[in-house]
């Protein structure tokens, strides 16, 4: 029979772990529209987008089972809310794109990041491989990048 010092320890990691359960990555809701309407984009890139962007930088729900589960949602949080601050596609108007200059920058460092094969990130790439663009995907995206750019040099 086991002892009282067994049976708290056990409820005490069972009770741990439930909290640690329940406090897992909480989403955002979902925008209507993931991606902020001063983005002009075809709907091959906004398939693009929505494919190997969106669940890190805008807001989605589409989040899989193990990012709700401590230590994995943990991460998954961690590395949504580092890509958030680099570039928000749902907030662009009022976060990275508030400035042309800002706008442009960030447009061809996320052009650089995907020919240089950065992004999608590999930890994301490893539980979602259609996530990965193709040479062709990698130029449609490239030439979104820049004709968003000529749009934020004229807004300058």
């Amino acid at each position: 029979m086991p002892g009282w010092k067994s049976i708290t320890i056990f409820a005490a990691i069972t009770a741990a772990l439930g909290v640690a359960t329940v406090r897992g990555y909480h989403e955002e809701p979902e925008a209507a529209v993931p991606f902020d309407a001063s983005l002009q984009m075809t709907s091959a890139v906004k398939a693009i987008l929505t494919r190997s962007c969106a669940d890190c930088h805008a807001v989605t729900n589409h989040l899989p089972w193990y990012a709700h589960i401590p230590p994995a949602s943990w991460m998954v949080e961690s590395d949504i809310a580092r890509a958030k601050k680099a570039v928000n596609l749902t907030d662009w108007s009022h976060t990275t794109g508030k400035t042309p200059g800002l706008a442009m920058g960030s447009l061809a460092a996320m052009c650089a990041d995907v020919q240089s094969g950065r992004m999608p990130d590999k930890k994301y790439l490893w539980m979602h491989p259609d996530a990965k663009l193709s040479p062709a995907e990698v130029d449609t995206f490239c030439g979104w990048t820049a004709q968003e750019m000529v749009g934020a040099r004229k807004r300058k």
